[in-house]
């Protein structure tokens, strides 16, 4: 007697053990990715409004180094264009130099403290000033 060998046909497809694994698989990578790619987005916007408000002041200085001053209206305008923001204006004059600084701060969000962009630049004292 001869016994005959059955084969099983070729298996397609996976199995639900297989499909539940990769699923698990799946979940714990999309758990992690997402709290990183959250707080990857909210440094991006973070870093966007600090090339704003660098863009801001390097226009006030180029404008201010060309004779064109800084008047309350500008300022009110670059103020209003950031979250609670403050435009603080020192001039510090010293041998014949004033160092004008140039600081605009505003609110980062809850529990964070004030950003800020911080600008210096150099102009020669006027007659008057001396």
């Amino acid at each position: 007697m001869y016994l005959r060998k059955t084969t099983s046909p070729p298996r397609r497809g996976a199995s639900i053990i297989e499909a539940v694994i990769a699923t698990i698989l799946m979940g714990s990578l999309f758990a992690v990715l997402l709290p990183t790619m959250a707080r990857l987005h909210y440094v991006s916007q973070e870093v966007s409004v600090k090339e704003r408000a660098v863009e801001e002041l390097r226009n006030v200085v180029e404008r201010n180094l060309h004779g064109v001053p800084l008047t309350p209206q500008q300022v009110e305008r670059i103020e209003k264009s950031f979250p609670e923001g403050k435009l603080e204006v020192i001039e510090q004059p010293a041998n014949g130099v004033t160092r004008v600084e140039l600081l605009l701060s505003w609110d980062a969000g809850e529990q964070r403290p004030r950003a800020s962009a911080r600008l210096s630049y150099w102009t020669p004292q006027s007659e008057d000033v001396q």
